[in-house]
């Protein structure tokens, strides 16, 4: 599954999953949290474009939480296997 994140604040994208790649396409000034559910896995600061973000193993839904507006494209490969 693709998605795009453009917009500041909390979005949430598919639910358990085997592995998700975020690629930056517009770079800010601000933050970009990941997290797992409730659980944050990273904060990046100042991401720049073509920054790519790597995630394994998602238990819950994977959110992603950009400061500002900003183009970051998510993608989700598979369901996690339980």
């Amino acid at each position: 599954m693709l998605f795009h994140a453009t917009a500041s604040g909390d979005a949430t994208y598919g639910g358990p999953s085997r592995k998700v790649r975020c690629l930056v396409g517009l770079g800010f000034t601000g933050t970009l949290t990941f997290a797992d559910g409730a659980n944050t896995i990273l904060i990046a600061t100042n991401p720049v474009t073509g920054n790519l973000y790597e995630f394994w193993d998602i238990v819950t839904a994977f959110h992603v939480n950009p400061s500002t507006t900003t183009d970051i494209c998510v993608m989700i490969s598979g369901n996690a296997v339980r």
